[in-house]
């Protein structure tokens, strides 16, 4: 802490968040909460009713099958002639990640002594 402070009582805030980010990250959300709390006040409270929850998991919902319908769906709804691709889906840590690969621009490659014409991924 001694090394962080400016001048007085100032402190380096980015300099503590890093320190706090390489301590632990998930310090960050507690710092970043408490700050907002103290800022905007606080009060709790209860819903009159529960929120509303699927039948099914996200993650039962969000299938490759579903993905790729979607995908086509947005393919023919836009309707240039070029097409999405899932290149995977997966889901570390209760999280969907998804890897889509779609042409977006003309472009030009080189391929050794010649040019390949094709289109630039998004």
């Amino acid at each position: 802490m001694a090394k962080l402070l400016v001048k007085d009582d100032k402190y380096d805030k980015k300099g503590m968040l890093f320190a706090l980010f390489k301590a632990d990250p998930e310090l960050l959300k507690h710092v970043y909460h408490f700050d907002k709390v103290q800022k905007k006040g606080f009060g709790s409270f209860v819903l009159k009713n529960p929120p509303r929850q699927p039948a099914s998991s996200f993650k039962e919902f969000a299938t490759e099958d579903s993905v790729r319908a979607t995908l086509k769906a947005h393919d023919e709804e836009q309707n240039d002639s070029f097409e999405t691709h899932l290149q995977g889906l997966f889901y570390p840590e209760d999280r969907l990640y998804l890897f889509i690969r779609r042409a977006s621009d003309e472009d030009l490659l080189l391929s050794s002594n010649r040019i390949v014409h094709g289109h630039k991924p998004d």
